[in-house]
C-alpha cells in the first residue's frame, strides 16, 4: 500500500508515540525503551515551535519525524538563529527500507526551509547504519561530535550545511507556494557553485538525482531576490510536473486555465507577486498560493 506524507495533527500524538515505541524496541533487539522516556517524546511533540510530519498507509500511521528550534548546550541553552533540530525520525519496522523515512525527511526539510531555517542538525545511534545511510544520502555529514545518550548508548551528531540566509529567506515563500499547491518534491542543499563574489548559490536536487543550481545576488533587494527565485523554481517545478505527465502550467492563471502559468513580478504596491503575463493581473503575493493537502510516495 502506498505511503502518504502529511503534516501531523494533535490527534496524531498517540499513534506517533506508538510508532516511536515499536521502532525503538525493534532497533534495540526487542528490548523496550523505559517508560519514563515516553514523556520526553510527548514533550518534544508539544513544543510550541515543533512541526510534525507523519507517514500513513491506509488508515495506519507508519512513520513520524519532528523538527523544532535548535538551541545551545544541546537544547538547554538559548536558541541558535537559523538552526533546526530534527528528532524522532521513526518508521514502523514492517516499513523499513521502503522509502518512508526519506519521504518524511524531505518533507520535514522543506517545511523547515519554509520556516526560514538555514541549517539542520540531528543525532542518531552510532550503530544505526540504516539511518546513517539515509541522512548521508540527503546531504548530512558527521560533525565529529559523539556522546552517550540517557540510556548509555553511543550517538553521533550530523549536520546539513548551511544555505546562505539571504537565499534561505527569499526562497521560503516560494517553497510555501510549491508545497501547498503541487506534489513536486526536491531537496535544497548548500553548494557555492559560482565563483562570482556577489552571487549566493545553492542546489535543488530532484528525486531522479538531477540537480539544478539556483542563486541570488548579494546586492539585490529582498523583493528582487524573491522574484528571481520564484522564476528559477518555477522552471524546476514545471519540468518535474511535465516529466510526470501532469499539468505544467504552474501556478495556473485563473483567467486562462490551461493556457499559461502566472509569472513572478515585483508589483509597485503588492511586492513579489504572481501575475498574468498577458494582462498583469490577477495577482497573488508570492507565498500565498494553494493549500497543503499532502503528497504520495511516488
Amino acid at each position: 500500500m502506498a505511503v502518504t506524507i502529511r503534516p501531523g495533527r494533535p490527534d496524531d500524538v498517540e499513534a506517533a508515540v506508538a510508532v516511536w515505541q515499536v521502532a525503538n524496541t525493534a532497533r534495540r533487539g526487542g528490548v523496550p525503551v523505559p517508560a519514563e522516556h515516553e514523556q520526553r517524546v510527548r514533550g518534544y511533540l508539544a513544543k510550541h515551535d515543533a512541526f510534525l510530519f507523519v507517514a500513513e498507509a491506509g488508515d495506519q500511521l507508519v512513520g513520524m519525524a519532528v523538527g523544532f528550534q535548535g538551541c545551545e548546550d544541546d537544547g538547554a541553552g538559548p536558541p541558535i538563529p537559523g538552526l533546526c533540530h530534527i528528532s524522532m525520525v521513526f518508521v514502523r519496522p514492517d516499513r523499513w527500507r521502503q522509502g518512508a523515512g526519506r519521504m518524511l525527511m524531505r518533507h520535514l526539510l522543506l517545511e523547515g526551509r519554509i520556516r526560514r531555517y538555514s541549517r539542520f542538525q540531528l543525532w542518531t545511534h552510532a550503530d544505526n547504519q540504516r539511518a546513517q545511510r539515509l541522512y548521508e544520502a540527503l546531504g548530512f555529514g558527521r560533525s565529529g561530535r559523539e556522546k552517550d545518550d540517557d540510556l548509555g548508548e553511543r550517538i553521533v551528531h550530523y549536520i546539513l550545511p548551511e544555505v546562505d540566509p539571504r537565499l534561505t529567506d527569499a526562497l521560503a515563500p516560494v517553497l510555501a507556494d510549491i508545497v501547498r499547491s503541487t506534489d513536486a518534491m526536491f531537496e535544497v542543499r548548500a553548494d557555492q557553485w559560482s565563483d562570482h563574489p556577489d552571487q549566493v548559490t545553492a542546489m535543488v536536487w530532484q528525486p531522479d538525482g538531477s540537480g539544478t543550481g539556483i542563486s541570488v545576488m548579494a546586492g539585490q533587494t529582498d523583493a528582487a531576490r524573491v522574484v528571481s527565485l520564484a522564476d528559477q523554481m518555477q522552471e524546476i517545478v514545471i519540468e518535474q510536473l511535465w516529466g510526470r505527465g501532469d499539468s505544467a502550467t504552474w501556478p495556473e492563471c485563473p483567467d486562462h486555465p490551461g493556457g499559461h502559468p502566472l509569472k513572478a513580478a515585483e508589483l509597485d504596491v503588492f511586492g513579489p507577486s504572481w501575475a498574468c503575463p498577458a494582462t498583469g493581473g490577477p495577482h497573488f503575493a508570492v507565498g500565498s498560493v494553494g493549500v497543503y493537502v499532502g503528497v504520495s510516495d511516488h
